[in-house]
């Protein structure tokens, strides 16, 4: 139990009050020491309710760019200090909200690092590769796995090299190509990813800038593509790359590019 779970769970704050000062605590246009003193009343009740309370802080951004960046960090400190009673009350804020650097941040602390990445794993796959709306939760949430991982959750993600928005895709293939200096990438992963990578560079309905990426890539990294029967690479690749026997992506020499133009 953390120093403040010691000595908070007192105060008693009715369902009320707590909404109360929950209001005070969330109010963006609030002088920061009127929201402060929400907050601590709030920490000093210390209840999962009050946590939660708390947690809405994370969804608004206050006015003065420093003071909202100290509140939250404060807050990310407060409730690692509160301890275990911490810990519901963040993964519930995390499965349904969006704002989720700090309370991540404060999870970390309070649990094992396996405990935290197959929890984040588990909640961005309640999305899953085919929700187009929650583009920018997802990259939060792959930014962090990939922060904390040594390549133990990393296949994990390969389903997300296939996802509805292309900056998801693009963000993880970037990790892939990270882990894959750092040596993380086994050859069960790698052969994974190239399933997934395949069809974005032998079908024609994907986006150019993933193509011309995923070609790049395949092409540095020689992983070869599964063999689906399809044995040329989309027109608007071969000016550039072309998909050799073995079915490794290579590039072409500079004169073969320029004499296919």
């Amino acid at each position: 139990m953390g120093f403040l779970g010691l000595f908070s769970g007192g105060s008693g704050l009715s369902e009320k009050a707590i909404a109360k000062q929950t209001k005070m605590a969330t109010n963006q246009f609030a002088q920061p020491e009127m929201r402060r003193e929400a907050m601590d009343r709030l920490v000093k009740d210390g209840t999962p309710a009050a946590i939660a309370g708390l947690l809405k802080r994370f969804t608004i951004n206050a006015t003065g760019e420093i003071a909202d960046e100290e509140e939250k960090k404060w807050l990310e400190k407060t409730l690692v200090d509160l301890g275990e009673v911490s810990i519901n009350p963040i993964r519930e804020y995390i499965a349904r909200e969006k704002n989720l650097t700090y309370p991540i941040n404060a999870l970390f602390e309070l649990q094992s690092k396996d405990e935290v990445l197959s929890f984040l794993i588990g909640v961005l796959n309640s999305y899953g590769p085919e929700d187009h709306r929650s583009g920018e939760l997802k990259l939060q949430i792959i930014y962090q796995i990939e922060e904390h991982d040594d390549g133990k959750f990393l296949s994990s993600l390969t389903p997300y090299l296939q996802d509805h928005d292309d900056d998801v895709r693009l963000a993880v293939l970037d990790i892939f190509d990270r882990a894959r200096y750092k040596g993380f990438v086994n050859k069960e992963t790698a052969a994974l990813v190239a399933k997934e990578l395949a069809p974005q560079v032998l079908d024609e309905e994907f986006s150019p800038r993933v193509q011309q990426r995923v070609a790049a890539f395949l092409c540095k990294a020689e992983w070869a593509l599964p063999d689906n029967g399809k044995n040329e690479l989309i027109p608007s690749l071969q000016g550039h790359y072309y998909l050799d026997k073995k079915r490794f992506v290579r590039e072409l020499a500079p004169q073969a590019r320029t004499d296919n133009k």
